[in-house]
């Protein structure tokens, strides 16, 4: 898995079609997909952090310590781990999108710019426990969300991880489905992902705008379905 992630990481390029120009901003992948349909391809590379303003690479889903520092040559436009020669292109559209294409993982990554105008005077901790130790509302009075402070379990989704919690969710008169949650931080800026089903559907990743004694605000960066209308969590208070 190591291994994998190094690759990774030397392979996130250049955000210009321009020669010699050095990239700039901070993005995260929001969407991975196979480059041809000849074969498989590695999936579940969301939620990465490329920092071109540190040169440093992370994962919302690790530690604010667990980063790896990159260098860029401008001149080659490529990016590489310290001592390390690798690189692979990518292409950049209307400077909203990057796309990187993996060949020998048959893999494209998709990464979009983000916004850390939405730093907060709070903790993750601080946040975590909020989650787990109030009741919310219905989300648009049809789904109610239980962040529970006890461990998802399951090695396939975790990855060796412990920090992702189980979250229950329910619709109206619906059966109950069990997914994880977590959240993530990047400097002060902190981000529930949450994944309401996760044999049916994909992880969802919300930015944290607000953070009160009772609501929280979001604001999606990745969603899909119901997911798109959550914007609020509003305790029972």
């Amino acid at each position: 898995m190591k291994k994998i992630v190094l690759l990774i990481i030397v392979s996130v390029g250049i955000i210009s079609c321009t020669k010699n120009q050095k990239p700039s901003g901070i993005w995260i992948s929001v969407k991975d997909k196979p480059m041809t349909s000849k074969n498989g391809y590695l999936r579940d590379f969301k939620s990465l952090i490329l920092d071109f303003e540190k040169l440093e690479f992370s994962n919302l889903s690790t530690s604010q310590d667990s980063i790896i520092k990159f260098e860029v040559d401008p001149n080659n436009n490529n990016l590489s781990q310290p001592g390390d020669t690798a690189n692979v292109g990518y292409t950049i559209y209307n400077k909203d999108s990057l796309e990187l294409n993996f060949d020998f993982l048959n893999l494209t990554l998709v990464l979009v710019p983000l916004n850390l105008e939405f730093e907060l005077n709070s903790s993750k901790t601080a946040i975590t426990e909020y989650l787990f130790n109030n009741e919310f509302k219905l989300v648009r009075d049809t789904m109610k969300l239980n962040f529970s402070n006890e461990y998802f379990s399951n090695e396939y989704f975790t990855k060796g991880i412990k920090n992702k919690r189980i979250l229950k969710s329910k619709f109206l008169k619906n059966k109950e489905f069990v997914g994880y949650w977590y959240i993530g931080q990047k400097n002060k800026n902190y981000f529930l992902v949450c994944n309401f089903d996760p044999y049916g559907t994909h992880e969802s990743i919300y930015q944290i705008t607000e953070f009160q004694k009772t609501k929280i605000t979001l604001k999606g960066i990745l969603t899909e379905g119901f997911g798109k209308k959550i914007t609020e969590l509003e305790t029972n208070i």
